[in-house]
Formats: structure tokens, C-alpha cells, sequence
């Protein structure tokens, strides 16, 4: 694969590691438009932010 390629794939499953993205016992997925060392910050599943976040859809389609 080409390396633009990759650096484009990695960058939005690294968020799935990140305290940007939570996951409850309920099976609600979450996400803030941002994090801080303390945890998300700013508004929580912000549209604006997450609608053109398509990998986190394609690796796991039930929190897509």
C-alpha cells in the first residue's frame, strides 16, 4: 500500500485507542470532539467532528 495510504488509515483507528472514544456496558459507543489528559473534552459526539470519521464504520459496523 502506498505510504499516504497507510499514514490516512492509521490516524483515524489511533482515536479508537484514545480516551476520545468510550464504549459503556450498555453497548452505547461515544465520543468526544476531543481529549486532555484528564479525559474527553468539549461537546460529547459532535456531528461535525465524528461524520467523516468512515473508518471507525468500516472496522466495526455496530458502532458505525
Amino acid at each position: 500500500m502506498p505510504r499516504w495510504l497507510i499514514d490516512r488509515m492509521i490516524g483515524q483507528a489511533a482515536v479508537l485507542s484514545s480516551k476520545t472514544c468510550f464504549w459503556a456496558a450498555d453497548d452505547y459507543f461515544g465520543g468526544w470532539e476531543g481529549c486532555n489528559a484528564g479525559g474527553g473534552c468539549c461537546g460529547g459526539n459532535c456531528g461535525h467532528v465524528w461524520h467523516y470519521g468512515q473508518l471507525h464504520a468500516r472496522l466495526f459496523p455496530e458502532i458505525g
